[in-house]
């Protein structure tokens, strides 16, 4: 059975990493380049996923050791802890089984410059933004470790998880943003809440629009890429092949692929003609990259056995081709084509074929078919 990956996808309208730059002179907002059809916007700075509320840049120290911890009065029980160079002494208090809660919770009312928290038993220490804490190595002073403070507080680091000198830093990061749609410009903009600090920030968004809107199917809800799933590349057999394997025959201009001179259509250039009998010039030209892909597909069971060309692949004929000019435009063209294939079982397509702007997907008055083309 053979295969091809599928290039036929269902549009999500999603845009991905659209590249933004901030507006002048403010230079606390973007514009979308396309309106967005809800709040649900990915903001990137600098390669940095920044949340509606803004983010600080925290490093935190997270005590390696599990709760509980015991602590041992005169042997244990001492901390220095530094902010932004002031060293302040704190003394624990002993326990056997003191756990993580209980001891973080005495740290916190020692001081309001660090927030203690508990993260699966294990104390994190974080600076408030514009400070510094450190848990401050006695050695510095006493290098040979012989006073007895710097015994205990480096035994009550130990007990503890606390590596000495280790600090947590806190620093304003990215500010919060907010989406606002201007009625006066018809526009739609992500407003930061504050200046942002990068002088020439890298500014991305991702965010969903309106199928009129959208770039990547320009309003047909269809569109033509790879996608992923389960780890490979979807595939497309039988019927559906058929059908995938029609389109990229009529569709693609005649000679214009690199190798195979022989694959497309003149449906691409007939854009921009005369409309003048331009139903009657689709259905031969319809016709014709047909007859040419049947011939190939033909090649193929022959020549590649090991390829396995299926009933339901195999293009068989054309049981009927219409193809109609509008009443109120006759640049558009709606071609409705049923094939069979060699199972006997037919294979609808419905496409449209206009002037003057080729690749603006529309959808037919009536609703039929899956995906249409303007040309």
């Amino acid at each position: 059975m053979s295969y091809d990956f599928a290039t036929l996808q269902i549009c999500p309208h999603r845009i991905i990493d659209d590249l933004v730059v901030l507006e002048e002179p403010m230079r606390n907002s973007v514009v979308f380049p396309v309106r967005p059809v809800n709040d649900d916007v990915t903001v990137k700075i600098d390669g940095t996923v920044i949340p509606k509320m803004g983010s600080s840049g925290i490093v935190p120290v997270v005590f390696s050791k599990l709760e509980p911890y015991r602590i041992v009065k005169n042997v244990s029980d001492l901390v220095y802890l530094q902010i932004n160079g002031a060293i302040q002494r704190i003394e624990l208090t002993p326990g056997a089984a003191v756990s993580a809660l209980s001891l973080g919770r005495y740290l916190q009312s020692k001081t309001n410059d660090a927030i203690f928290k508990v993260r699966n038993g294990h104390i994190v220490m974080e600076a408030v933004v514009g400070k510094s804490a450190t848990f401050h190595d006695p050695r510095i002073e006493d290098k040979f470790a012989t006073l007895p403070d710097t015994t205990r507080c480096l035994a009550a680091y130990s007990a503890l998880g606390i590596t000495p000198g280790r600090t947590s830093k806190s620093k304003a990061g990215y500010p919060g943003w907010s989406i606002e749609f201007d009625a006066n410009l018809q526009q739609t903009s992500l407003v930061f809440n504050d200046v942002i600090p990068n002088l020439n920030p890298v500014i991305q968004l991702s965010y969903t629009t309106v199928a009129s809107y959208c770039p990547r199917c320009e309003g047909s809800s269809y569109e033509y890429d790879y996608r992923v799933k389960d780890s490979s590349f979807e595939t497309v057999r039988n019927s559906d092949l058929l059908a995938q394997e029609l389109d990229k025959f009529i569709f693609t201009r005649l000679g214009s692929h690199f190798k195979w001179r022989w694959m497309g259509s003149n449906i691409m250039d007939r854009i921009g003609g005369k409309a003048l009998g331009a139903p009657g010039v689709v259905d031969l030209d319809v016709s014709n990259a047909f007859n040419v892909y049947q011939n190939i597909k033909s090649q193929q069971a022959s020549l590649f056995a090991g390829q396995n060309v299926t009933d339901a692949e195999f293009p068989g004929s054309i049981r009927s081709i219409s193809s109609q000019s509008q009443p109120n435009d006759p640049t558009i063209v709606y071609t409705n084509i049923t094939v069979s294939n060699r199972s006997l079982l037919p294979v609808q397509l419905t496409r449209l074929i206009s002037t003057p702007d080729p690749f603006t997907a529309l959808v037919a008055p009536d609703g039929t078919g899956p995906y249409m083309f303007r040309g």
